[in-house]
């Protein structure tokens, strides 16, 4: 009997729900919020804010992390957001530990992540504008052996950075 207690006790110390009610956690929370007012996710001010944790280290306590641990986020959406991401790259890295170099090629062949979904969504058209622009996409092409997702998958990276250049470049005409 006192073997499930304390395995009760154990288990609850490690609740991480609970954790996260704890004054500790309010107070480093709180800290962290106050050193920066803006989401580090879209950029707004004078939202409700939330302290999301990067990474998590098994055995710590959410208050017991460095503070470049933690990343501002609004409530809700943006840390929906920041919790997908984090656990996203857990899970690369776990399959990238299993399969090393070769998983980094085979994630290209496989159909993306909603997210990334959705961000080629916004993009759809400037992207295949830009892809007709550097003769890559050329017609007709055969969208059933080449869907735009893989076109995306291999180039988004190059494109992305093309037009933060542009952006900048229009920024500083101005």
């Amino acid at each position: 009997m006192s073997e499930q207690s304390d395995s009760d006790e154990a288990g609850e110390q490690y609740n991480y729900a609970k954790l996260l009610k704890r004054r500790e956690w309010r107070e480093k929370s709180d800290a962290m919020i106050a050193k920066s007012r803006r989401c580090e996710k879209c950029g707004r001010t004078g939202r409700h804010f939330a302290a999301h944790q990067r990474w998590y280290d098994y055995g710590r306590l959410p208050w017991e992390y460095p503070d470049e641990a933690y990343m501002i986020v609004c409530n809700g959406g943006c840390h929906r957001e920041a919790d997908e991401d984090r656990e996203e790259q857990e899970t690369d890295a776990k399959n990238y530990r299993r399969y090393g170099w070769q998983w980094e090629l085979g994630k290209k062949e496989q159909r993306p992540r909603e997210k990334e979904l959705r961000r080629l969504g916004k993009y759809e058209s400037k992207f295949k504008a830009w892809l007709i622009r550097h003769k890559i996409l050329r017609e007709p092409w055969n969208w059933d052996l080449y869907p735009l997702w893989h076109l995306w998958n291999h180039l988004s990276n190059q494109f992305l950075a093309e037009r933060q250049d542009s952006d900048r470049q229009g920024r500083l005409a101005l």
